[in-house]
């Protein structure tokens, strides 16, 4: 009879303690497009003080950066050469801009239309406008996902485009200058 002594056990080998991790939120996106409806003010663009309704389409890059394209409409205003004579001067125009943070720089380039009143052999006439835009932009949430941005700036004209009476008066020319506000609600 022999005694044979057993193996001793085999170690049991222990799972390090599992550590839930949570993972990582997905990186934000580099382009962020947004689209908005706007309502504008003019002042030197058209005749007296104007309102514009226009709509635009663009994309945030990073979180500093801003390219938009825009249209809009300008109402018709009356410019008068004396009395009721003159022109209902309008303007549709198209425009791009880069925005870094607050500050936006652009250009505008669109048809002005003038339409003779009270002349007898008045001609409706449209007529280039092209201009240089620089400002400010300030955007406040309001919901999710929608912004209240309000613009402020210039345009300065590059092509001015005058509209005469047939004896060379002039019923209408922009000024050099115009001053600009605007007020958009934007979807994100």
């Amino acid at each position: 009879m022999a005694w044979l002594p057993r193996e001793p056990p085999a170690p049991v080998e222990v799972a390090p303690p599992m550590v839930l991790e949570a993972p990582e939120p997905p990186a934000a996106p580099w382009l962020h497009p947004r689209a908005s409806v706007r309502s504008s003010f003019d002042a030197g663009t058209l005749p007296g003080g104007d309102v514009g309704l226009g709509f635009a389409a663009g994309a945030g890059i990073g979180d500093d950066w801003e390219v938009e394209a825009a249209g809009t409409w300008w109402a018709t205003r009356f410019a008068s050469a004396g009395g009721d004579v003159g022109a209902e001067v309008g303007l549709l125009a198209a425009s791009g801009r880069l925005c870094w943070r607050y500050a936006c720089v652009g250009a505008e380039v669109g048809r002005m239309t003038g339409r003779a009143v009270e002349l007898m052999n008045g001609r409706d006439a449209a007529l280039s406008w092209a201009a240089v835009t620089a400002g400010g932009r300030w955007r406040v949430a309001v919901w999710d996902q929608v912004d209240l941005v309000v613009d402020a700036g210039i345009a300065v004209a590059v092509d001015r485009p005058t509209f005469e009476l047939m004896d060379g008066t002039e019923a209408f020319r922009p000024t050099p200058v115009g001053a600009r506000l605007g007020v958009a609600l934007e979807i994100r």
